[in-house]
C-alpha cells in the first residue's frame, strides 16, 4: 500500500468546498474555494482567505519564485497569487474553461482548457515567459488535470468525459505527439466500482501516476507496470447521497499535492467537504519547479 496509515482532516469546517490544492516553496498549503477564496494555510486554526477572486477556483500549482498559479474558471484566466496577496494574470485572459496548470523544465506554463462537455473541444495551451500562448493539443474530451513525467518526456492529461488519462510525447521544443491512452477506463474499472470520472493528476518519484476519481470517492495510482491500485477511499455514510461534509474524510476528491520536508505528505482537495484530507505515502512526489529554491 502506498498510503501509510489513514487520512486525517486538515482545517475542519473552514474551507469553502476546495477543488484545488498545492504546496509552495515555503511548505505552505494552498487551496481554492467555491466562490473565489484563495487560502494559504500555515496552521490548522482560524484559516481565512488571503484574497478573493470571482467564482469557483479549479487547479492550483506552486509558482516558480513563490506563490501559486490559480485557475479562475469564471474569470476565464490563470492568475498568479503571491504570499502577500498580489494578483497578476498569466497568459491569455479569454480561456473558455481554465482547469489545471503545470510548469515544464523551461518555465513554460501549460494549461488545460477543458472545453464543453460532449463537444470534445478541450485543449492544452503552452504559455512562454513572454506570455505568448500556443495550442499544444486539441480535440480532448474535457481536458482536466495534467502532469509531467520525471524526465519531462511525457505529459499526462486527464479526460474527464472519457474517464481516462492520455499521454503525449514531449519534444525539446514543446511539441506534443504520439497521443495515446495511458490509463484506460477499463483499467480503472477493474480496480474501482462506480463512475470513473477522472480529475486531478500527479506523479511521484517512482513514476506512479496519481488520479483522483471524485464520483467514486477514491484516489488511485497507475504503476509503471500497468497496474491500478487504490491509494485511499472513503465509503462513509454520505456516499451516494446528496449530503455534504457528512462523516467522510474523503468526499469527492479532485486534486492531490505532495508536501512536507520529504514530499511524502499527500494533501487531497475534497469538492464536497469544507476541509482537506492529509496522509503519508511511501514514495515522495516529484519536486515541482515551483517547489525548488
Amino acid at each position: 500500500m502506498l498510503l501509510e496509515g489513514s487520512l486525517s482532516i486538515l482545517c475542519p469546517s473552514q474551507l469553502n468546498f476546495p477543488e484545488g490544492v498545492a504546496v509552495d516553496v515555503d511548505g505552505a498549503v494552498w487551496a481554492g474555494g467555491a466562490t473565489g477564496e484563495v487560502y494559504r494555510i500555515t496552521g490548522d486554526l482560524f484559516v481565512v482567505p488571503l484574497v478573493k477572486l470571482s467564482g469557483r477556483l479549479l487547479g492550483i500549482t506552486p509558482a516558480i519564485g513563490g506563490g501559486v498559479l490559480v485557475c479562475a474558471m469564471d474569470e476565464h484566466r490563470v492568475v498568479r497569487v503571491e504570499a502577500d496577496g498580489t494578483v497578476t494574470q498569466v497568459g491569455p485572459g479569454d480561456i473558455p474553461l481554465p482547469n489545471c496548470t503545470a510548469y515544464d523544465q523551461h518555465g513554460n506554463v501549460w494549461i488545460t482548457d477543458s472545453g464543453e462537455w460532449v463537444e470534445r473541444d478541450g485543449r492544452v495551451l503552452r504559455v512562454d515567459g513572454d506570455g505568448n500562448s500556443t495550442v499544444a493539443a486539441d480535440g480532448l474530451a474535457f481536458a482536466n488535470g495534467l502532469a509531467f513525467s520525471a524526465d519531462w518526456s511525457t505529459l499526462y492529461v486527464a479526460q474527464s468525459e472519457d474517464r481516462d488519462v492520455v499521454a503525449f510525447d514531449v519534444a525539446a521544443d514543446g511539441t506534443l505527439s504520439n497521443r495515446r491512452v495511458a490509463i484506460s477506463r477499463e483499467a480503472l474499472g477493474a480496480a474501482v466500482p462506480g463512475d470513473l470520472l477522472t480529475d486531478g493528476v500527479a506523479v511521484d518519484e517512482a513514476g506512479n501516476v496519481y488520479v483522483t476519481l471524485p464520483r467514486a470517492d477514491r484516489v488511485v495510482v497507475a504503476t509503471p507496470d500497468g497496474r491500478v491500485e487504490v491509494v485511499c477511499l472513503d465509503d462513509g455514510p454520505a456516499k451516494d447521497t446528496a449530503e455534504i461534509d457528512h462523516g467522510q474524510v474523503l468526499r469527492s476528491p479532485t486534486n492531490v499535492a505532495f508536501g512536507g520536508a520529504d514530499r511524502r505528505d499527500l494533501y487531497v482537495a475534497n469538492l464536497r467537504t469544507r476541509h482537506l484530507a492529509v496522509g503519508r505515502v511511501a514514495v515522495p512526489g516529484l519536486e515541482l519547479p515551483g517547489q525548488r529554491r
